[in-house]
């Protein structure tokens, strides 16, 4: 499709539709086919109400997009969700990851890449389009409420590195990306869903801090940059960002080069709202150089009698604005243009695609839960362990402590949507997996303690669990976690371990506690990472993005940009390099091992490599992988695998896992053995063996670590 064709034979009513992302409530298919087909509006904003779980999406999206193939141009619907890990649609069916916090925890571009890849394809594989993720803020206030978790940490390099990597991820599954809340919402303390806040950072703070990761964020090919409503007293002291044709024009366009949609955040929060009409600021927002208008967060005072009202009133305004000459039928072409060009880049012109085209059981597959699972292992710390109970012996007896009163839970249900939606509450989970590691675990509920009716093991150690939830509009009540901690502190001294399911700043308050374990996210798969950190399974190198104030608690800023693989064919190159090395390797073990002399040791590897691969890497039933780390480029290693009858299964057989130097001790073989579950399921089996040299036991520890049963020489693992 030509879009300069395609805009020149537009209505104006067709073009003002395309510059509006609107929602509409839970399953209010009324609404929507007005929005989408009477008024042509080209985009939606979708929350969990809508999305509940894979087959409701499937056949929400799918409406939807009939609705936009029923009009006259067909032009389809940009359809777009906040999941980002700390909010997340079809919960918890779908693997929102643990969030980025604790991706910048992991700080590896690998994983950031990884796990937007999974988002990626579970979105694609239910007909949604667009992701409004990841944040690029630096969350550099401790009293942000509205960011904390969503943010990758606070240093620019850290943030910048995982917003290019996340985009590179969800590019990659298939989906259009926003990054977001330009030029930076990291440094408030006002909830924009709340009020309009002002930042005070110099032009010099905001070009080091602020804008650096939207700049890594844009040169990765960000397609939507999403507007925040927050006035930068340094760039313009007038006008909110969304409103500011300093920022939007002169800095985003102009100094920064970005040349794709500018969205802004939703017109209806509170920061908007109550300063500025709603049909003033949808104008002044495209005069100012917005591209895409969202009205996204109706939970506010949604009506259903009214609603639509409200929504034909915005559009009417931009007409009206058109007709009286306000508003140049040449910035609404160019905003019209931007905004199919975008459809066009993302394959969705030429007619609307009503089925989505990738399979619904990839949301929540096993593949994908075990990236989850590793990219949250990758982020537990462990900021305090002043007596080195940390890891705890699996004797010890236990006892869990849920600092958190149960009715603080019930408004995780309450945001129509929007945000977490993760309404079991994450010390359940934690329990769950406590309760499959010690055999003495002992649960106490906060209102347990509080009554002073709780018991306790004389000697036992006491594990306090602390949460926290970013929401929007309204904060999760931690009153009782505060004094819960005190009180434990005080009664049981340095037997007291704090494990975290949130960020941590709640330190800044807690100076006495001596043992603190932190996942960085609230997601069961951050509390089963979390236990198996508590009982010594997990080799813990999470390192805190985040500074904690008045404590010794120091953002990390370094960035792994290594350790994601992927598992091609072997090129001939690394297959003769590997060759070389595997013969040696294999009659290192052997002489080792006291099977063969010395002196003939390497004659007889040569003959056992060419009986198995008569044919080199061509030989049948040998699959034979380059291990290739994409954050260098490079490939790094080699995986071999055969598929065998062993023990009465069919099963995927290593035969070799080998990387080279100096690429060794980097994380590598770890992430190669993951990747190789979703190629062995690929193979049709769910078993994978090997043997491994006794005398070797770094080796042992690797496979213990990623879940094979490990028995003498023999490694096995079943897949789920």
């Amino acid at each position: 499709m030509n879009i300069q064709q395609t805009l020149g034979s537009m209505t104006l009513d067709e073009k003002i539709g395309q510059l509006f992302l609107l929602a509409f409530s839970k399953n209010r298919l009324d609404e929507a086919r007005v929005l989408f087909q009477d008024y042509f509006v080209g985009a939606s904003y979708l929350s969990n109400d809508n999305l509940p779980d894979p087959q409701a999406a499937v056949a929400l999206t799918s409406t939807l997009q009939q609705y936009a193939a029923n009009t006259r141009l067909q032009l389809p619907l940009l359809l777009g969700v906040d999941q980002e890990g700390a909010w997340g649609v079809m919960v918890p069916a779908s693997c929102t990851g643990p969030g980025n916090m604790a991706l910048g925890a992991g700080h590896k571009t690998g994983d950031a890449q990884r796990m937007y890849r999974v988002i990626g394809e579970e979105l694609s594989a239910v007909g949604l389009n667009t992701v409004f993720a990841p944040c690029a803020d630096c969350n550099s206030n401790p009293n942000n409420s509205i960011i904390g978790m969503r943010s990758f940490g606070e240093k620019p390099a850290l943030v910048g590195a995982l917003t290019a990597a996340a985009i590179k991820g969800a590019h990659e599954g298939g989906l259009a990306v926003s990054i977001k809340h330009f030029p930076g919402h990291g440094d408030t303390t006002m909830d924009s869903h709340r009020g309009l806040s002002t930042v005070t950072r110099t032009r010099d703070e905001l070009s080091r801090i602020d804008l650096y990761p939207f700049i890594q964020g844009i040169r990765a090919g960000a397609d939507i940059v999403m507007t925040s409503h927050i006035i930068f007293s340094a760039l313009d002291p007038e006008n909110p960002a969304t409103l500011s044709r300093i920022i939007l024009q002169d800095v985003l366009r102009g100094e920064l080069g970005f040349e794709g949609v500018i969205l802004t955040d939703s017109m209806n929060m509170q920061a908007m709202k109550r300063n500025y009409r709603p049909e003033d600021s949808a104008v002044r927002a495209l005069l100012a150089g917005v591209d895409l208008i969202m009205l996204a967060e109706e939970h506010y005072d949604h009506d259903a009698a009214t609603y639509l009202k409200q929504q034909a009133a915005l559009i009417g305004a931009v007409k009206t604005a058109v007709a009286q000459g306000v508003l140049p039928l040449s910035r609404v072409d160019q905003a019209v243009s931007r905004v199919l060009k975008l459809k066009a880049g993302r394959g969705l012109l030429g007619g609307a695609r009503v089925q989505p085209q990738a399979d619904i059981s990839l949301v929540g597959s096993a593949d994908h839960r075990a990236i989850e699972l590793d990219v949250s292992r990758d982020a537990v710390a462990i900021l305090r362990n002043k007596h080195n109970r940390v890891p705890i012996p699996r004797s010890a007896s236990v006892t869990l402590v849920n600092t958190t009163q149960r009715d603080s839970y019930t408004v995780l249900g309450a945001t129509r949507g929007i945000g977490p939606n993760q309404t079991r509450a994450a010390f359940d989970y934690f329990v769950e997996a406590m309760s499959k590691k010690f055999s003495k675990v002992r649960v106490i509920s906060a209102e347990v303690y509080l009554q002073g009716t709780a018991n306790f093991d004389a000697d036992g150690l006491i594990i306090a669990v602390t949460e926290n939830y970013p929401l929007p509009g309204v904060d999760f009540d931690q009153t009782s976690q505060v004094d819960i901690l005190h009180r434990l502190s005080e009664a049981f001294g340095d037997r007291l371990i704090v494990a975290a399911l949130r960020d941590p700043y709640e330190l800044s308050t807690l100076p006495d506690i001596a043992t603190y374990v932190c996942a960085f996210s609230f997601r069961p798969s951050a509390a089963q990472a979390l236990a198996e950190a508590l009982c010594g399974e997990l080799r813990v190198t999470g390192k805190t993005p985040v500074s904690v104030p008045d404590t010794e608690i120091i953002a990390n800023e370094a960035v792994d940009k290594q350790a994601y693989v992927t598992l091609p064919p072997i090129s001939d190159e690394t297959y003769r390099r590997w060759l070389a090395q595997a013969v040696k390797d294999y009659a290192d073990n052997k002489i080792a091992a006291g099977t063969w002399a010395a002196d003939r040791a390497l004659n007889l590897s040569e003959q056992e490599y060419s009986r198995l691969l008569p044919n080199g890497a061509a030989t049948p039933n040998a699959f034979i992988y380059g291990i290739r780390a994409e954050g260098i480029n490079q490939e790094v290693g080699v995986l071999w695998i055969s598929l065998v009858e062993w023990g009465g299964a069919r099963m995927a057989f290593i035969y070799d896992i080998i990387v080279f130097e100096p690429f060794r001790r980097k994380g590598f073989g770890r992430a190669a053995l993951i990747a190789l579950e979703a190629k062995v399921r690929e193979l049709g089996v769910d078993q994978i063996g090997l043997h491994v040299f006794g005398h070797n036991q770094a080796a042992k520890d690797l496979y213990d670590k990623v879940g094979y049963l490990v028995t003498d020489i023999n490694m096995v693992k079943k897949l789920d």
